[in-house]
């Protein structure tokens, strides 16, 4: 094998690193961040059947390997700032996630599937490329914040509303120039966050009837 050059070698040895972890099935915690990764070893990383947290920011992955969804333990994935432009749907095995970090990648869609992650308290999809999201993101029923400000969104879909247990929601620096009815179902939601949309002055009016004890920042 042709090394030809310093990032290619320091691949090899991030690889090569992460190929022995197969032989720490009991590991807990696991952070590869800013390691400039591109590729995951699937079949190592499927093997970590106690991991709680996976820390894989700050990366240069473009996809993930379907394995991840072999990570049935997990409880926090931090995948921010990876130049991800897909999401596996098998990301929908991992029922046990409350946190789920994919802002600051390439992502323009989200697989249905994110619906399956029904532990969910905190999702984080801020500055991606999002235009719009799954219906399904409605059956995230304990998920308390949202984040998605800076993407590209336009409408919202109606399931918005039956996020019950949403406490905090950043829509701002979006496309949007309407929200749903089903906004007024979240009666739990303290502060939601609109700046630089396109709202016209009686959309306002209409989102702050909507949710009179809600904090909403235009």
């Amino acid at each position: 094998m042709q090394i030809d050059n310093e990032t290619e070698l320091l691949q090899l040895l991030i690889l090569a690193a992460a190929l022995q972890i197969r032989e720490l099935k009991n590991l807990a915690s696991l952070r590869l961040s800013g390691d400039q990764l591109n590729t995951l070893p699937a079949q190592q990383i499927s093997k970590l059947k106690n991991l709680t947290s996976l820390d894989l920011s700050g990366n240069q992955l473009s996809t993930l390997p379907e394995q991840i969804g072999e990570l049935a333990n997990l409880t926090s994935l931090n995948l921010s700032g990876s130049q991800l432009s897909t999401v596996p749907e098998h990301i929908g095995k991992l029922k046990n996630l409350i946190l789920l970090d994919l802002s600051r990648n390439k992502l323009n869609t989200l697989p249905a599937q994110i619906g399956d992650l029904k532990n969910l308290t905190h999702l984080h999809l801020h500055e991606n490329q999002l235009s719009t999201l799954p219906a399904q993101i409605g059956e995230l029923k304990n998920l308390n914040y949202l984040h998605l400000y800076e993407n590209q969104l336009s409408t919202l879909p109606a399931q918005i509303g039956e996020l019950k247990s949403l406490t905090f929601l950043d829509l701002s620096r979006n496309q949007l120039s309407t929200l749903p009815a089903q906004i007024g179902k979240l009666k739990n939601l303290k502060i939601l966050k609109l700046s630089e949309n396109k709202f016209l002055p009686e959309e306002k009016e209409k989102i702050q009837k909507f949710l009179p004890d809600c904090t909403v920042v235009f």
